[in-house]
């Protein structure tokens, strides 16, 4: 059994929490007269380890350290010796060292390394690809990691999980094949050092005004333009939320535009002089140009116009402190920004930074600003009085919920467990599952079997009413707080959530045949339901959906089955991918290199950039190649509908290039590309689509979704028979095209 990602993750906020100390290794835990034995070394441990100096077993010298069982531990429980130490400069850090085990079973054992920035993790090793298990004699083992800019302290330990013993001795840490202590350490930038606001904004009251309104829009345009393309703030020069509150309550003082230029001119002088660069020819056409609409010199005035238009066109390094660019994928990596996890929603400077932080990100980072249904400017103007003027905890909270929803991508919403809002849509929920069929909210099936045919309701009932409201007027009512690229996919999530309650019960009204019903329904916790339950539909990944016609999830796929799943289809005439679902494993090129007998072009990307804030380009277009030496001669259908998101669109996009394939069913989410995640303030988490995905001729995949080739929705005649029409249809295709 290898050990479990939260052993991985205890491990990491255990010596995350430890002081970090400077670097006095003691490599082969020999006595120090000083220090002691282990020196700077700590011990960490679940229940059921120990550890400590064996002196009667070393690989050099008279101690080694060892980690040893003494009960049967559960897969979350480990036992670590480690360090923290202060981060050094250079590409590559190394661990190396000698390792004996004893009997190591239902575990791993091995070293680990982890960097760790600002804000958390930013790379680890992976204990189930470098861990080793069994009797092993004294023997030396190594891991890496790739060291970099943004890291604050580098976290060393050897961990040993599961059962047995493990000794460690002569450990060495060495950066690009030199010692560790001979590569510089890294300073942290001067916005580090700004500390002043770190707990609050100390704004705790803006007084309303058109006036102020106007004053906050330009101000946040100001800010954003300045982070993201000042090269001082790149360079980690400046903090640009304490920035902002020393600056606010001085520029919402001063109430003639006049002078409020004045003042926005000198605050942006003092983050210095830059140096502007020359016009050289590009050569790719810009995708997606910066929008700089906002910035007149009629709403600016002329020396902060020419002020921000020179700093437009600075020179800038391919650095960021604030943002980056994920290696290989080019998604925006957002760095650096304060959680503010104990915020009071009465704060407004931070209530203002969260409208800020998003508003500019999207503004310059997301790469499907071009599909915004309202100018993005207005947008802001829209939220500055909800975010400035907030009441309460609530006000706040729905607010980001809807600026968040405003950009239509499904992969934008408020995610994780928040409490204010599980409290306004309801903690608890009714033990059906509901879905939106032929433009109804019908019950589909149950969240919990045995407690869902309590309720004596049944599949193919239609909800009309909960507590008295019709169900049109509760779909009104939630629409503008379901963030989603488009209706198909808002409603399936209001259909998730239609019966959240906070109350103990529910009282529904439900057609059956032509005949309303009410009955009073018990309302569970989440442990108590399967609230994903549909998102998971299937228990296997491959089975025979009729006579000569397989099928295949990928909702429970992995790469290591395919072998046997690729002999089992040789004699098959057709082939059914069920992409209703999200794939449990990348099978985009193992899987489609099976499905075409050339290389096909299936897919183009958008990116963007730090040298230029808000343009973005589209590249090369990517095949898909064969990847076995005899492809499939099958039929192949692909069935979708709202729930084929993100992967499982690109996926859908990767296997509709086989030869003859048919995409079935209903328009999909509509939010592809890889997400970028980011905290708000109150440690709001969400994210968006970090990069922009298209057909190789240009065509939209965000919001618009795959479109299949028939369309075929369920009905509910269909959901009281029990049948999946989908399904029925395609095997009717294949065996209609043979």
């Amino acid at each position: 059994m290898k050990p479990s990602l939260l052993l991985i993750l205890l491990a990491v906020c255990a010596f995350s929490r430890a002081q970090t100390v400077n670097y006095k290794l003691n490599a082969g835990f020999e006595a120090d007269p000083a220090n002691g034995v282990l020196r700077e070394w700590n011990w960490y441990n679940s229940t059921g380890y120990e550890g400590g100096i064996d002196s009667t077993v070393s690989y050099s010298g008279k101690n080694a350290f060892y980690i040893k069982s003494t009960t049967a531990p559960n897969p979350a429980q480990y036992g670590a010796m480690g360090i923290n130490i202060p981060a050094r400069k250079g590409q590559q850090l190394t661990m190396e060292g000698y390792l004996k085990l004893e009997n190591v079973q239902n575990g791993l054992a091995g070293f680990y390394l982890a960097i760790i920035g600002k804000n958390g993790t930013i790379q680890k090793t992976d204990l189930s690809e470098s861990g080793v298990s069994g009797t092993q004699p004294w023997k030396k083992y190594k891991v890496s990691i790739p060291l970099s800019a943004d890291a604050r302290t580098v976290n060393v330990a050897a961990v040993m999980a599961g059962q047995g013993q493990l000794w460690i001795d002569d450990i060495t840490l060495s950066i690009d094949g030199k010692p560790f202590e001979q590569s510089d350490t890294v300073s942290a930038p001067l916005a580090e050092s700004d500390t002043s606001f770190s707990n609050g904004s100390r704004i705790n009251e803006i007084a309303p005004s058109a006036a102020t309104n106007a004053a906050l829009v330009l101000l946040g345009q100001v800010w954003g333009f300045v982070k993201y393309h000042h090269p001082a703030v790149a360079a980690g020069n400046f903090n640009m939320d304490a920035e902002l509150f020393r600056f606010m309550p001085i520029y919402l003082a001063t109430a003639q535009p006049a002078d409020q230029q004045r003042l926005l001119y000198n605050w942006v002088k003092k983050f210095g002089a830059v140096k502007t660069k020359k016009d050289t020819a590009l050569s790719l056409k810009p995708f997606l140009e910066t929008d700089i609409s906002w910035l007149t010199e009629q709403s600016l005035g002329k020396e902060l116009h020419q002020l921000l238009r020179d700093i437009y066109h600075a020179e800038r390094k391919n650095q960021h402190y604030y943002i980056a660019m994920a290696q290989g994928v080019g998604n925006p990596v957002i760095k650096n920004e304060l959680p503010y996890a104990k915020m009071h929603f009465s704060d407004a400077g931070l209530r203002i930074l969260a409208l800020y932080r998003y508003w500019n990100l999207i503004q310059y980072f997301f790469p499907y600003r071009n599909l915004l249904e309202e100018n993005w400017n207005t947008t802001l103007e829209c939220f500055v009085p909800r975010f400035a003027y907030a009441t309460s905890e609530k006000e706040y909270k729905l607010a980001l919920l809807q600026l968040i929803g405003s950009i239509h991508d499904t992969h934008a919403n408020v995610w994780g467990n928040e409490a204010v809002l599980a409290e306004f849509f309801g903690k608890r929920y009714g033990p059906l599952s509901v879905v939106f069929v032929e433009d109804k909210p019908v019950v589909t099936g149950y969240l919990n079997d045995s407690l869902g045919k309590k309720t004596g309701i049944l599949p193919g009932d239609v909800i009309e009413k909960i507590n008295g409201i019709p169900a049109n007027e509760l779909v009104q009512n939630r629409i503008p707080y379901f963030p989603a690229s488009n209706l198909p996919t808002k409603m399936r999530d209001i259909g998730r959530d239609f019966l959240r309650s906070n109350d103990s019960t529910l009282s529904v009204t439900f057609n059956r045949d032509g005949k309303s019903f009410e009955k009073m329904i018990p309302t569970y916790t989440p442990m108590q339901v399967n609230v994903y339950k549909r998102y998971s539909a299937k228990d296997t990944c491959f089975g025979m959906a009729a006579p000569g016609i397989a099928w295949i999830y990928p909702g429970k796929i992995k790469n290591a089955y395919l072998p046997a799943i690729k002999n089992e289809l040789k004699n098959t005439k057709g082939l059914i991918i069920d992409l209703r679902c999200y794939p449990s494993d990348f099978t985009v090129f193992t899987l489609g290199g099976f499905l075409v007998p050339k290389s096909t072009p299936f897919v183009k990307f958008s990116f963007g950039g730090i040298l230029m804030p808000g343009t973005f380009y589209q590249g090369q277009q990517l095949n898909i190649a064969p990847t076995d030496s005899h492809t499939y001669k099958g039929k192949v259908v692909i069935l979708i509908n709202e729930l084929t998101q993100s992967q499982a669109e690109y996926t859908t996009m990767a296997f509709r290039t086989a030869p003859g394939a048919l995409v079935l069913g209903s328009t999909t989410a509509g939010a592809d590309g890889n997400v970028s995640g980011f905290i708000l303030p109150g440690n709001v988490s969400t994210m968006f689509s970090g990069i922009g995905v298209y057909y190789p001729d240009g065509r939209e995949t965000q919001r618009v979704g795959i479109i299949p080739d028939i369309e075929c929705k369920p009905t509910i005649a269909g959901i009281k028979a029990g049948r999946d029409e989908l399904m029925e249809k395609a095997i009717e295709l294949i065996n209609k095209e043979r």
